[in-house]
């Protein structure tokens, strides 16, 4: 069995390894934080949130979040905000989805290109083979998506947080000064990329 040298393209900013890993960490932080924002829904004690949050589904989540604020406020911008994200995120779970229970296969390495394919077995559809063409640019504009949902709970988390409607939890961890200072950053840098130009 061959092995893919460290120094081959798979292993560059946009080898696949690399790009299907960001997807992988950009996703894990939407989950993060929908967890945190439903976890603060239920209770000020952090330790309680995470009891319930902590075996739900994405999809789960998805629905806790959305009747939490429906159940906790009346008003129309904040209850509008979560039903146009949920869109957003289900998409999110989507991408992550195609990308971890795929098969790739193809030269990447002398044409920037792979075949990405999937099988279903459903009961209404039977077996069906799904595949598309994938490059470098398809799987970063994923990325890119991923990371503006993830923004957007972000400040969805804060504007929740500033309308009293979520609690700030008494227990858990607080986030370090240098690690707010990254998420403002990041907040900068996905302002600076969806500004027009």
């Amino acid at each position: 069995m061959s092995k893919t040298p460290v120094g081959s393209p798979l292993h560059t900013d946009n080898g696949l390894s690399h790009l299907l890993g960001r997807i992988c960490i950009e996703f894990s932080a939407i989950e993060a934080t929908l967890r945190k924002i439903v976890s603060k829904l239920l209770s000020n004690d952090s330790n309680i949130g995470a009891i319930v949050v902590s075996e739900a589904s994405f999809p789960g989540l998805i629905g806790m979040a959305k009747s939490l604020v429906y159940y906790k406020t009346e008003s129309a911008e904040i209850r509008a905000k979560i039903d146009g994200m949920v869109g957003e995120l289900e998409e999110a779970q989507s991408i992550r989805n195609q990308c971890l229970h795929s098969e790739w296969t193809g030269l990447w390495e002398r044409n920037d290109l792979v075949i990405r394919r999937k099988h279903t077995a459903k009961a209404r559809h039977g077996l069906r083979q799904n595949w598309e063409l994938v490059n470098a640019k398809s799987l970063t504009q994923k990325i890119e998506l991923l990371r503006v949902v993830r923004m957007k709970l972000l400040d969805y988390d804060i504007e929740l947080l500033n309308s009293n409607i979520s609690n700030q939890p008494k227990i858990g961890l607080k986030l370090h000064p240098e690690v707010l200072k990254f998420i403002e950053k990041l907040k900068e840098e996905a302002a600076d990329k969806t500004a027009p130009p």
